[in-house]
């Protein structure tokens, strides 16, 4: 019955009968008389056995694996009915091994923290593929063509860029707007100055309204007064200009 091998079994056979070979040709006189039913194969390949951890590190599978690859193919071809097979060694291969398998500590490349944030980073990858899964197969009932898909990335790209820019105008757009602004700093300017000017108008109302209010009262006065007091009222009974206290006038 034929069995399928991956590749790295095949491998490790492989290199296990090479080593065994190599082992039985420099321990043997005349290798080439060895054979599966040869009795002293058993003793040459127990001592073949016990002396190969001696070539690798302590603690190493490597030799464990190799002499059960060896015994395997020697029970498989026992199990053969037209192959020879010696008694004795076909009892060996299914016996107990005379070497130590060998330890092996497992290593751990990630921290707790880690494989916590790898499974989070999978679902949430997972999450995003049944989005997309579902996005299309909605775009597919929508009747959306594969090339408005396919485009949409460099599509929103486009929008972005035309975003960013200022509107483009031709010139006869750009005059009419230039016009405008114009027009409305030139009305800014003309309101700016109307009001300076109603403030001066003000103020020169006001300075002048005073006086004339105080001409007319003096007036009154100095038609209710007799002539000869009229410059006294005028001064209002003050010093003149010349120091001289006026007083009322008495006909001479």
């Amino acid at each position: 019955m034929a069995t399928d091998l991956s590749a790295s079994a095949s491998r490790g056979y492989a290199r296990a009968v090479d080593r065994v070979c190599s082992a039985v040709d420099s321990m043997c006189g005349d290798p080439e008389a060895m054979s599966l039913g040869s009795a002293d194969l058993t003793k040459l390949l127990a001592r073949w056995e016990r002396t190969l951890p001696a070539d690798y590190e302590a603690g190493s599978k490597q030799p464990a694996l190799l002499f059960c690859a060896v015994r395997l193919l020697i029970v498989r071809r026992g199990d053969h009915p037209e192959r020879l097979v010696q008694v004795g060694l076909a009892e060996f291969a299914r016996g107990r091994a005379l070497a130590a398998w060998g330890e092996s500590a497992e290593l751990d490349e990630f921290t707790r923290i880690d494989k916590v944030n790898l499974v989070k980073a999978a679902w949430a990858a997972a999450h995003a593929l049944e989005r997309r899964i579902a996005d299309g197969w909605a775009l597919r009932e929508a009747q959306v063509s594969h090339a408005t898909v396919h485009r949409a990335q460099e599509i929103l790209a486009e929008w972005d860029i035309q975003v960013a820019q200022p509107a483009l105008r031709t010139p006869g757009e750009v005059r009419p707007a230039e016009t405008v602004t114009e027009l409305k700093a030139k009305l800014r300017e003309a309101n700016t100055r109307v009001g300076e000017l109603q403030a001066k108008l003000d103020a020169l109302t006001t300075m002048t309204a005073n006086p004339y209010r105080e001409t007319i009262e003096l007036k009154k006065k100095a038609a209710r007064t007799p002539k000869q007091n009229r410059l006294g009222l005028l001064h209002d009974g003050r010093s003149s200009p010349s120091g001289l206290v006026h007083t009322q006038d008495t006909d001479s």
